[in-house]
């Protein structure tokens, strides 16, 4: 799970990086053919890190989830058994 967070954080770090990048260059007054190339590499790095940084955020999501069923029917189940768990 905390490697899951730090990744999270690197693509956030990532993603701030290249959007910083990219706005350096669309605001500069003489923009070249080198610099709408760069704009472009720079946009395909970011969709790739946006899409990275929605699977973890989607598959952290799920492990949450799991994790919440499961404490539900272990709950259910001490229950079933006279135990009586504290909140």
């Amino acid at each position: 799970m905390d490697v899951d967070i730090s990744n999270s954080i690197e693509f956030e770090d990532q993603q701030q990086r290249l959007e910083q990048q990219i706005r350096e260059l669309m605001m500069k007054d003489a923009s070249t053919e080198d610099d709408q190339i760069k704009i472009e590499q720079l946009t395909r790095e970011l969709v790739d890190i946006v899409e990275q940084r929605n699977n973890l955020v989607e598959l952290l999501d799920h492990d949450r989830k799991r994790e919440q069923e499961e404490d539900e029917q272990f709950e259910m189940m001490m229950a079933s058994k006279g135990f009586v768990l504290p909140s």
